[in-house]
């Protein structure tokens, strides 16, 4: 087993994973569709090209330790996700916003 390539895969599952509950619910599909469609693929031919599904199953699973650590610890914590917070405050504004 090439360790290297398990750890990196399972950072890149992990991370997929930690990305998902932060993106906004109308845009999943699109994110579905342009990050994790392709990035599954590609991970899925690479495993049957080299016959590593070994490796990525040793992967996945230390990918859902990594996201479950994350989750317990921090992630369920986390508001929802919204849009834009970003406020743009000109000299012609007479008051400040609350914050």
């Amino acid at each position: 087993m090439d360790w290297s390539t398990i750890i990196l895969l399972a950072l890149v599952l992990a991370s997929l994973g930690i990305l998902w509950p932060r993106i906004e619910k109308h845009l999943r599909p699109r994110f579905a569709l342009i990050l994790y469609l392709p990035t599954i693929v590609f991970i899925l031919r690479w495993s049957k090209f080299r016959d590593a599904w070994n490796m990525l199953l040793m992967a996945i699973l230390i990918a859902v330790a990594l996201f479950l650590i994350w989750w317990f610890g921090y992630g369920r914590n986390l508001p929802p996700p919204t849009g834009s917070t970003i406020i743009v405050i000109t000299e012609d504004d007479e008051e400040w916003p609350e914050q």
